[in-house]
């Protein structure tokens, strides 16, 4: 075998020092290049947070104020709400409504309790979320102009959350009364710390001694 001419061993040389330069650049300088570039990319998304971060922490009075008066906005919503609406509770809440405006109420239809909304993302005390309902009422009444004023009153002031849904009214020229329908939607509101209690009736008569004969 012939021994190698000095150009075969400088243009070998060349090609040694091209593998060189080449695995210098592969395994060693873009290697560098991509980890200096993922440092990079993590020192741009700290910076980021570290300025977020700087901004919350000068604004924290500020914030703390609004979360102070959110909180105090969503309590005195969520107090207009009751724990609950039962048929006796209802059935007490009208009969003062009459009592206290004169008017006659003749029925009352109850509405079943429908669910409208679950704040799932939003819990109460009791760590449970909070879930609105609503009850409809139908009922029938008479009373005068004044009475049925007073019936509408009585129903805005009342402190849990309601509405009237719609009325109907007739005059008779007669006895100048009013006969007619409302009806009452009446809200409420699970998860919160109320807790409901059983009306009382007073002046309620339980029994008959003979249960074949009206009266006393």
């Amino acid at each position: 075998m012939s021994k190698a001419t000095d150009s075969q061993k400088l243009l070998l040389g060349v090609l040694v020092l091209v593998l060189m330069l080449f695995s210098a650049y592969w395994f060693g300088y873009k290697n560098f290049a991509e980890k200096t570039e993922a440092v990079r990319t993590e020192n741009d998304e700290l910076t980021r947070k570290i300025s977020d971060l700087e901004r919350k922490i000068k604004n924290r009075e500020i914030y703390e104020k609004e979360n102070i008066s959110n909180n105090e906005k969503t309590a005195k919503e969520l107090e207009v709400f009751g724990p609950g609406v039962t048929p006796e509770k209802s059935i007490l809440f009208f009969i003062d409504m009459g009592r206290e405006n004169n008017a006659e109420i003749s029925s009352i239809n109850f509405g079943d309790t429908v669910p409208f909304y679950q704040a799932v993302w939003l819990m109460g005390e009791a760590g449970l979320p909070f879930s609105a309902y609503s009850n409809t009422f139908h009922i029938s009444y008479s009373t005068t102009y004044e009475g049925l004023k007073g019936c509408i009153d009585y129903i805005a002031r009342y402190p849990e959350r309601m509405t009237l849904q719609s009325m109907t009214a007739a005059y008779h020229a007669d006895d100048g009364l009013l006969t007619g329908t409302l009806s009452v939607v009446w809200y409420s509101l699970t998860g919160t710390e109320k807790v409901y209690t059983s009306p009382e009736f007073d002046d309620i008569r339980y029994g008959n001694k003979n249960i074949f004969r009206s009266g006393d």
